[in-house]
């Protein structure tokens, strides 16, 4: 399978997504947020989806690595949730995602929130340490930053989104400390809707 990929040099681990997504498999266990519908799941969709749930952990990182800055985090997500949406088109199967990463900043917490679901977020309500914040409307393949300022070492952070058709709210929460966390829901789905696998995970 031969791709053909245009990278700034910057984006050179890429090449690494790409190869464990083809050919790395891992278990995953499926939590108490995972989905499952279907009984009979192509095993190449299940495969795809293991593979990308693990690589998306080892993008986040990478790009944290590269330069931990709100501005980056949205570019690079958005860069690497378009990656992964082609290499879905290329097997016939619908990946949708979103991320949700944490970003201290002194006394402050920058929250940053990159829509892939193929429809938009809103609104988005995300509270830490009691403070709430809103996002009134993210577009699908677009970013947007909020800052909670003046958080203490330890929190809980809690976020509920709401997309258009949706019966009820999706709805999150833990207990964190001021360090880097993420909330990221992975959805792989056949083109006819019959199967789906769906988790979020929380990092």
């Amino acid at each position: 399978m031969n791709y053909c990929v245009k990278r700034r040099k910057k984006a050179q681990w890429f090449v690494i997504g790409a190869f464990l997504i083809i050919t790395m498999i891992s278990a995953i266990v499926m939590g108490k947020n995972a989905v499952k519908l279907g009984d009979d799941l192509d095993p190449l969709q299940r495969q795809i989806y293991q593979n990308i749930k693990a690589d998306i952990d080892i993008a986040l990182n990478s790009i944290l690595h590269e330069e931990q800055t709100s501005e980056n985090l949205e570019m690079r997500l958005e860069e690497y949730s378009n990656f992964v949406r082609e290499f879905g088109k290329i097997h016939a199967i619908n990946i949708s995602t979103y991320f949700i990463v944490g970003l201290p900043s002194g006394n402050d917490v920058n929250v940053t929130v990159v829509n892939f679901q193929k429809t938009a977020m809103q609104p988005i309500e995300i509270t830490i340490n009691g403070t709430t914040k809103n996002i009134s409307n993210l577009a699908d393949g677009t970013a947007e930053t909020i800052t909670f300022e003046s958080v203490p070492d330890y929190f809980v952070v809690n976020y509920t989104i709401t997309t258009p058709g949706d019966l009820l709210p999706e709805s999150e929460s833990t207990n964190m400390t001021k360090r880097v966390f993420s909330a990221v829901k992975l959805r792989v789905e056949s083109k006819d809707q019959s199967q789906v696998w769906q988790k979020i995970g929380w990092s």
